[in-house]
């Protein structure tokens, strides 16, 4: 997934705050109704950005009877971690630019 992906996916506010909370509660399942409920949106606004989410492997979700349960894809979270991690270390561009700046 490029950078700009996920920046894009992760760029607005509520489907920024609901990866986050799943993010921090890795290993927990939780139904629109709880995460709504403790970001204060409407399940509504909620569902649909954990649409976005799974749809961009963001997040997983199981059905438990009439219940979805949402977690986050902690595969694609340490990708995710990578990815940032490299668009923001810059000494290989620092590097490159370096070497054109010699020649």
């Amino acid at each position: 997934m490029a950078a700009t992906e996920i920046f894009q996916t992760l760029s607005e506010e509520s489907r920024f705050r609901i990866f986050k909370l799943l993010l921090s509660n890795r290993g927990n399942s939780y139904t629109v109704g709880v995460i709504s409920e403790h970001l204060n949106i409407r399940a509504s606004v909620c569902s649909h950005h954990l649409k976005l989410l799974e749809r961009a492997s963001f997040v997983e979700c199981q059905k438990s009877g009439t219940y979805r349960l949402y977690s986050v894809s902690i595969e694609r979270a340490e990708e995710i971690k990578r990815r940032i991690i490299e668009v923001f270390d810059t000494r290989k561009d620092n590097e490159n630019v370096q070497d054109k700046v010699d020649s």
